[in-house]
């Protein structure tokens, strides 16, 4: 059981067995649906889990935090292998692309990143200095 809310929710696409969940108490969980329990406990964000997505083959997690960052999980192993560092704000939401080599986040900074996680020392795409045109 998570200790705060739970902000975000996915489930693995490759088997019915597994689903995450992301909270505010700074997790994620992997349960195991079968046996109705949690498997294991993801740790490494400063702040909450708001956004969360399995890789199309179910091998890897994605998360989004306002801690500023989204982070790259080993479903499998449970461990952090990447950390995308590229908002100025509250990272909102990730996700992979189909074929899991890049990724976007979005956040409150008003940026889109994309990243190719080959090398994701910055993205190879953001929309910083464009202006947001919100209309009614």
């Amino acid at each position: 059981m998570h200790e705060n809310s739970v902000d975000a929710i996915c489930a693995n696409p490759q088997t019915d067995k597994e689903f995450a969940t992301g909270s505010h108490d700074h997790t994620i969980k992997l349960w195991d649906a079968p046996k109705y329990g949690c498997k294991s406990t993801l740790k490494g964000h400063e702040k909450g889990v708001w956004g969360l997505n399995y890789s199309h083959d179910g091998k890897q997690l994605i998360s989004a935090s306002p801690d500023w960052t989204a982070k790259i999980w080993d479903a499998k192993n449970g461990k952090c292998v990447d950390t995308l560092k590229g908002h100025t704000h509250f990272c909102f939401k990730a996700a992979f692309s189909s074929d899991g080599t890049k990724a976007a986040t979005v956040g409150a900074d008003c940026l889109l990143n994309y990243w190719d996680l080959r090398s994701t020392k910055a993205p190879v795409f953001s929309n910083k200095g464009q202006y947001l045109v919100l209309t009614r």
